[in-house]
């Protein structure tokens, strides 16, 4: 499988930096949300900002979940929504 994407320009420390990101649909019953997403080839899991399941009135689990990246550690609650690609124009 073969995917395109374009790579969006943003303000980072010390300039700019270029994020590869792909137009995505997040739809969980009858909440539709059309955004961008960034693309990690090496992630295990998809993360949304806590806004954003809050606009899709997911269901989050009560138990936090322990996560390591880059910037360090954070937590997360686990959910289900759709996602799928956003068709090209």
């Amino acid at each position: 499988m073969t995917l395109r994407f374009h790579f969006a320009k943003e303000e980072a420390e010390g300039g700019f930096i270029s994020r590869p990101v792909i137009p995505i649909i997040l739809k969980h019953s009858t909440k539709i949300i059309l955004t961008e997403g960034l693309i990690d080839s090496g992630s295990d899991c998809t993360f949304l900002p806590f806004d954003v399941a809050e606009d899709l009135e997911l269901e989050l689990s009560k138990e936090k979940h322990r996560t390591v990246g880059l910037e360090g550690e954070t937590y997360c609650y686990s959910s289900k929504c759709q996602l799928t690609r956003q068709a090209r124009a």
